[in-house]
């Protein structure tokens, strides 16, 4: 797996690193690779959905997770630059028959963090789930419910944009999301810094 010149990025959805392509000594990549971060790190390769794009090194990519996918931009191979712009999803992971992949994060950390306003996580459901996500002090007193109702089965954001349950701009510093996935319960750090 060693090679120079790959695009990382990280899906806080299923807490892992996805790498798309590089190169070693001899050899231009297009091969996609994700490290689960659950337990013990592990690489697997990734199966994407349509065509892969052509190998490459010295790209850049994000992730865009209200789409789960990986965007790709540039590089090179071993002819040419490339200005070729290309957007990878992934079907699974390749492995041996009977084995799973770890279970995916069903909820992503605050982006941006620390924020200035407003903020944003990424959750999934697998089926139609009541969802409360709701805002606390260090102190534990209630800022503000962001989101209290049944959503359908996929991947959804939630923003919290600073302000009170009166309407207020909360003051700068730490806050708690207590995210209830039906009977799940996780919760979120965030900074505010205005």
């Amino acid at each position: 797996m060693a090679r120079a010149g790959a695009s990382a990025v990280y899906d806080p959805l299923r807490d892992r690193i996805v790498i798309f392509g590089g190169k070693d000594a001899t050899t231009h990549f297009s091969d996609v690779w994700s490290l689960s971060l659950a337990g013990t790190p592990t690489w697997s390769p990734l199966v994407p959905i349509g065509s892969t794009p052509q190998s490459r090194e010295g790209h850049v990519a994000v992730y865009d997770p209200a789409r789960d996918r990986m965007l790709v931009f540039g590089g090179r191979d071993s002819s040419a630059t490339s200005n070729q712009a290309s957007s990878l999803q992934w079907g699974g992971v390749v492995g041996v028959e009977g084995e799973r992949p770890p279970r995916p994060s069903l909820v992503s950390p605050f982006a941006p963090n620390p924020a200035p306003s407003t903020a944003r996580l990424w959750f999934e459901v697998s089926s139609p789930t009541r969802v409360r996500i709701h805002i606390y002090d260090p102190s534990g007193r209630l800022v503000r419910k962001t989101a209290d109702g049944v959503y359908p089965t996929g991947r959804h954001v939630a923003s919290w944009d600073g302000l009170t349950e009166a309407g207020a701009r909360a003051a700068s510093g730490v806050y708690y999301a207590v995210v209830s996935l039906g009977t799940v319960q996780t919760t979120r750090k965030l900074v505010l810094a205005r």
